[in-house]
Parts: structure tokens; C-alpha cells; sequence
């Protein structure tokens, strides 16, 4: 069988070595015998010019490095082009070379939307016609072998804070970045009393790629040319590469992962180090950007000091560098909090979105695409091929669409920026958000038997504080530990198979009325979801994490917009426990920042499990046509009843969800509300806690990091306007 010629800058103990190193492995496994050269080597033009008659395809990583020595050479190969970063970040040829390369190209692949668009703005403004985003994978031994503690090779305390800075010591990968400003503050900490055992430690390990950044990065360390000596100087220790075992096992050693280069692709380390659970923060360069989500899945940077500051929130430094902390007798903790919070979430995301599984999948079908007949061809160095159109990219199923999706850095902003100005909303504007459920009179009168205080109406105006919510609604649980403590017994009469803790007023689940004011919980992984709907194969495997809020109350209640927009769409869901009749309503907020600057941003709000009647005309037309103005506290829909499978066949409630994807994914009238687990890492970045509507002081906020709105990669809100 033809082979395929792999060839990229394979340097030791660099980034693209282990890109390089995995990628052989997965053409491996596909099937392809795999010749792997270095486009750095002195004899790579003979070796190549030899490995060429027998190639079915050449595989080049980085566009300058390999795009010089493919020029040097002519074959008729299809050529797949990977980019690397620097290749078009900071190309030494302002991207003469990478360009040419990516235009001969088959296909080129990006590890993010960024690095493609990076590369449409060397192109002219217009990418190859095949390019496509292939995350890299994290692939980790796992259960991670064991290795000596990082801190015992260094001669620390146990208890000694931690940060790593995995880098090349070359000029790109900029490891003296921070050094200064960390030797400050371990300066700062000593003075005021800190125990020596107790002060922080920067770890820089990599290999000496540039003799005059590794002597300047020694030299700040205190450490000699000796690969034994470690300096140590402002808690600053420096490395030599070791084993990758041994590197994974240090990555999770220590308190917090660092990066300060000055341009990246999609580095190895820091996803390795999100996938071994260790919180991060990274210089805000395009390619970290669209890795890590300030405040969601770590922390972004553009100073030093800001560095800095990243690392004292993630190690818990913040009462130290009062020099308050340590308590005498007390220990240090390990990981601030909210540092914990971002690792797990890095970590979902991590595991949905740079699996073995997904990149094995996306180049299988794109190797494929480049082989079959009119895929493309290669050239002289990509000079003289041109690329062929791109086959449409086939469709995922239906609730899977997000398992794969790198999301782009324009729909996290987005997304980032409609969190933050609801909660600005919120928090300074509270009496502009309308109630969403407004149960009737005689309702609220029955519900107070089931709650503390007086009942009340869902989600009233008023400020985060008891006097909007003067009674805790039933709080449901239908994860798999609160099914376990519910009555065993299932709901009679109705086609809701599910264990619930019924009310007295069964009756009410024929029709009857139903008083109880129920709250589902946002970010739930639920057990109630038994249907095909849910489990279908078209689904990919099982759904069940709930990424919306149930609100319950009796069949009939109205259901009101809780700020001004525009119907969306409509539409009726007639799956078994599906939505029923659905309005989706959109929503534009003018958001105000420190800056001066004004920015419209646009979200979506969905209203699930409505009756027929309330939605829809006699001859089916709906009552509020796509389009329409909405005011604050008009009616969208009522409450649909389980009666004749109206509202899916659940209890009476609404699905109340907040979604921040771009044109709304292209969904008219739906919008999934219920996901798989593994694919929480997506849609957690798409979803806003409707809670931050709702504002229920009794339900904890999900998804939001403290202190998020400061700095980083978003101006600070200072106003927010609501757009009719």
C-alpha cells in the first residue's frame, strides 16, 4: 500500500514533535504506512525526493518550515497542509511562503476557526476551498504512570504553591516573560512573612532551542549550564525536557499550568494539562484564545503583571499577597475555589472536544475526501496545484451537532459578552426583567400548603434578595441520587414513566388543578429521559444532561416574555416527552463598556411544553407570527397539559432556556434542551443559567466564574440598553 509522507519541523521535546508523533500514530491506525520526516534536516530534500514515488498522500505541519522545502521539490501527491501558528501568526516572511503552500494544497487544516481565518488574511480574504478545523487530540496514558514528584526533584515543601511553564527556550515560545514580575511577588510574600517553605515556585521545563534566551532564562533562575542545577532564585526554577510520562505526571503535580508565548497554534501542553485537571493561564494570543475561556476554562493574559495576577488567583495567593496568609497553624489550600471550578470545567470540555474518537473520525472522512477522484492533486511545492472544491461536509445527527464543533472565538465572545451584560441587567436593572410564570390567584392560594411563607408569582421584578422570591419553590431532583430518594412508585395515568415525589393533588396530571410551584434545575444529568426521543441511535448515545429551567405550575398558567423582543420562530414538537408547542423569542441588548464603546450582542430565549390552543389558531396559523414585537410581561403561550400528549406528556411546566449560539444554529422553532454528557463542553459555552433571569436567590448560579468581569479578553459592562 502507498504511504503517506508526514513531514514537519520534528525538533526534540517541542510541541511539534508530539503533533507529529501522534499524527503517526493515527495514520497508523487507519491503515497507512507512515514515513516521517524532519523538514529541518540537512538531507530532508534527498529524503523526501526518495519517499516521494511511493507516496498516496504528503502530510506537511507548519506552512513556512515544510512550505520551503516542499518548493524544493516537485510531486504529484495530493498535499494536506497543516498550520502550526507561528506559520501564520508571525510568519519571517510576512506569509509569502505559507500561502503559496496552502494554495496548492488539497485541503488545509487548522486546529481552530482562528488559525483558518488567520490564514484567509494572508490569502488575499478568502481561505483554500477545503479547509477544515481538526482539533488536536489529548491523548494521555491514562491512568497517568507513575513518576517522582516534581517538588522533590526541585527540593520544595509538599506544600509548596506550584505553577508550570512547559516552553521551548527560544525567542517565540518568550519563557522570560513573566520572571521578573513572579520573582516580585515572591519578593513581596517573603517580606511579609510568609514561610520559605510556603512561598510559590515557577517552573520553566523545556529545551534549549536558543542559546541566548536559555542563558538569559538560566540566569534569571540562578542556575548554571548544568542540567542538575535548578536555580531557584524568586522561586524561579528551570528544567531540562523529561520523558512525557514523566512531564503528564508533573502537569498534575502542579497547582496551575503556564503559557506566555508570543504565538500559538493550539499548544500541547496547556491541553494537556486541562485534560490531567490542572487549572491554567495563558497570554491572550490568537491560538490560546481559542482554547481557553477566560474565567469559564482558565485564565487569559496580556501583561506580565497580569500573569501574575492569573497565577495568584489559581494557586490562592490573594490573601497572601496581603500578607495575611498563611494563618499560623493552618495549611495552605490547594487551588483557590474557583481555580477548581475551571479545571473541571477545562476538563469536560476537553474530554467532548479533543478526543481520540473525534480526530481519528474528522481525518478518516477528510484523508478520504483528498483520495477519491477529483479530491485534489499536489504540485511542485504547491506552486503550481490548485485545490479542488470542497465536498459538502456531511450532516451530523441532529443532537450531536456540538459533540465535534471547536467553537470559533466570535461565538465564545458572544457568548461571554450576553452573559455578562444579563448579569449586569440583573444585578443593576432588576426591575426591567418581567416574570416569566405568573400563576393565578386560586393557584398561588393552594400552592402556599407546599412552601414556607406566602406563595408568590415565578420570577416577579425585584432585586437577587428574598423579597422577590418570598417562598422556595419545590426544588425537583431527577438525577440519578435523587431518583434514588424519590417515591418508587410511578405517576399513574399519565405517559410520564418517571419516579417523581407526587403531590396529593394527583388529579391534577388528568387536568384537575395542579397547584404545586416546582423548580428543574439548570446543568442536571437527568434519569427521566426514556424515551426514543432521548435515546435514539440518531442521537449518537443517550442525552440527558438538561441545559434549560423547568418552571411548574398549573396547566393553563400564562407564560410571559421577561424582556422585549421578537418572535424568532414557532414551532410543535410531537415526540414522545418531547417540547410540544414552542416559541423561541429573540433578543438584542446594547451593551455599554469602560471603554465608551457600544455593542449590540444577541441571544435566544425558548419556551417549551405550551398548550396548542395557546400557540396556534384554529386553522393552525400561529396566534403571534415569526417577527412580531414582544413587550416585557406579554403573553407568549400557556401551559400545555399531559392530557392527549399535548405538551409532550410531562406534568404541567415550561422549559425556560437561554441560548447564545449565532443565528441560533440554524434552528427554527427547537432548539435541543436536553445534550449528552460529553457534550456539556459545547453547549455550556452556547447556554446562559436562566437563573440569571429568573434570579432565584434559593438556586446557586452555574457557569459563572467570580470576579470574571474584570479584565481579560472582554471589555468591563457599564450599561446595558434592551433593543426593541
Amino acid at each position: 500500500m502507498s504511504s503517506i509522507v508526514l513531514v514537519g519541523p520534528n525538533g526534540t521535546s517541542t510541541g511539534n514533535q508530539s503533533t507529529l508523533c501522534r499524527l503517526r500514530l493515527l495514520f497508523s491506525g487507519l491503515g497507512y504506512p507512515v514515513v516521517v520526516l524532519d523538514a529541518h534536516s540537512s538531507t530532508a530534500v534527498a529524503e523526501l525526493s526518495s519517499a516521494l514515488p511511493s507516496a498516496r498522500i504528503v502530510v506537511a505541519l507548519h506552512g513556512h518550515h515544510s512550505g520551503r522545502l516542499l518548493r524544493a521539490v516537485a510531486f504529484s501527491a495530493p498535499l494536506i497542509l497543516i498550520l502550526a501558528g507561528t506559520d501564520v501568526n508571525a510568519p519571517p516572511d510576512g506569509g509569502e511562503v505559507c500561502a503559496a503552500t496552502a494554495a496548492g494544497a488539497a485541503a488545509v487544516v487548522g486546529f481552530s476557526a482562528a488559525i483558518l481565518e488567520r490564514l484567509a488574511a494572508l490569502c488575499g480574504g478568502t481561505a483554500p476551498p477545503r479547509s477544515v478545523c481538526i482539533p488536536q487530540a489529548a491523548t494521555l496514558p491514562l491512568p497517568l504512570p507513575a513518576a517522582p514528584c516534581v517538588r522533590g526533584a526541585l527540593g520544595l515543601s509538599p506544600g509548596a504553591p506550584l505553577a508550570i511553564l512547559v516552553a521551548g527556550l527560544r525567542d517565540v515560545k518568550d519563557p522570560l516573560f513573566a520572571l521578573p514580575a513572579f520573582a516580585a511577588l515572591h519578593g513581596r510574600l517573603a517580606a511579609a512573612g510568609v514561610a520559605p517553605a510556603m512561598l510559590p515556585a515557577l517552573l520553566v521545563v523545556g529545551p534549549e532551542l536558543d542559546a541566548g534566551v536559555a542563558a538569559r532564562v538560566r540566569t534569571a533562575a540562578g542556575a548554571g549550564a548544568g542540567a542538575a542545577l535548578h536555580g531557584g532564585r524568586g522561586g524561579v526554577f528551570v528544567h531540562p525536557p523529561v520523558p512525557r510520562p514523566q512531564l503528564l505526571a508533573w502537569l498534575e503535580q502542579a497547582d496551575a499550568a503556564l503559557n506566555t508565548s508570543r504565538s500559538e497554534g493550539q499548544c500541547v501542553s496547556l491541553l494537556e494539562a486541562m485534560a490531567v485537571g490542572t487549572p491554567v493561564a495563558a497570554r491572550a494570543v490568537e491560538g490560546n484564545r481559542a482554547l481557553v475561556a477566560h474565567g469559564a476554562t482558565g485564565l487569559l493574559f496580556d501583561t506580565a503583571e497580569g500573569a501574575v495576577n492569573a497565577l495568584e488567583a489559581l494557586l490562592g495567593l490573594g490573601a497572601g499577597a496581603r500578607g495575611e496568609w498563611p494563618l499560623p497553624g493552618r495549611a495552605r489550600p490547594l487551588r483557590s475555589a474557583a481555580a477548581r471550578q475551571m479545571a473541571g470545567h477545562a476538563l469536560r470540555y476537553v474530554r467532548a472536544h479533543h478526543s481520540d474518537a473525534g480526530e481519528v473520525a474528522a481525518w478518516r472522512e477528510l484523508l478520504a475526501a483528498v483520495v477519491a477522484p477529483g479530491g485534489g492533486s499536489g504540485g511542485k511545492g504547491g506552486e503550481g496545484a490548485g485545490a479542488q472544491p470542497a465536498a459538502p461536509a456531511p450532516a451530523l445527527p441532529s443532537y450531536q451537532r456540538h459533540a465535534l464543533l471547536r467553537l470559533p472565538f466570535a461565538q465564545r465572545r458572544a457568548s461571554a459578552l450576553v452573559a455578562r451584560a444579563l448579569r449586569w441587567l440583573g444585578d443593576h436593572a432588576g426591575a426591567r426583567l418581567g416574570p416569566v410564570v405568573a400563576p393565578p390567584p386560586a393557584a398561588l392560594a393552594a400552592a402556599a400548603s407546599f412552601a414556607a411563607g406566602r406563595a408568590r408569582a415565578w420570577g416577579a421584578p425585584g432585586d437577587l434578595d428574598d423579597a422577590r422570591w418570598p417562598a422556595a419553590p419545590h426544588m425537583h431532583d431527577f438525577s440519578e441520587a435523587g431518583a434514588a430518594a424519590a417515591t418508587a412508585s410511578a405517576v399513574a395515568g399519565t405517559r410520564l414513566a418517571v419516579l417523581l415525589s407526587p403531590p396529593p393533588h394527583l388529579a391534577g396530571l388528568d387536568g384537575a388543578p395542579f397547584a404545586r410551584l416546582g423548580w428543574g434545575r439548570f446543568a442536571e444529568d437527568r434519569v427521566i429521559y426514556t424515551s426514543s426521543h432521548f435515546t435514539g441511535a440518531e442521537d449518537g448515545g443517550r442525552r440527558s444532561f438538561h441545559i434549560g429551567v423547568d418552571l411548574e405550575a398549573p396547566a393553563g398558567t400564562p407564560v410571559l416574555a421577561p424582556l422585549p423582543g421578537r418572535v424568532h420562530s414557532v414551532g410543535v414538537d410531537t415526540s414522545e416527552l418531547g417540547y410540544g408547542p414552542t416559541v423561541v423569542l429573540v433578543h438584542t441588548l446594547r451593551v455599554r463598556s469602560n471603554e465608551g464603546a457600544e455593542e449590540d450582542v444577541t441571544f435566544y430565549t425558548l419556551y417549551g411544553h405550551l398548550s396548542r390552543s395557546s400557540v396556534f389558531c384554529t386553522d393552525g396559523a400561529p396566534r403571534v407570527a415569526p417577527g412580531a414585537l414582544v413587550t416585557t410581561g406579554a403573553v407568549v403561550g400557556e401551559m400545555g397539559s399531559p392530557v392527549g400528549n399535548e405538551n409532550g406528556g410531562w406534568w404541567p411546566h415550561v422549559h425556560f432556556q437561554v441560548m447564545t449560539e449565532l443565528d441560533m444554529g440554524g434552528w427554527q422553532g427547537d432548539y435541543p434542551g436536553v445534550c449528552a454528557v460529553d457534550d456539556w463542553g459545547a453547549y455550556s459555552e452556547l447556554m446562559v443559567d436562566p437563573n440569571v433571569i429568573l434570579r432565584c436567590p434559593w438556586v446557586a448560579p452555574v457557569g459563572w466564574a467570580p470576579g470574571a468581569e474584570e479584565g481579560g479578553w472582554l471589555p468591563r459592562v457599564v450599561g446595558v440598553d434592551v433593543v426593541a
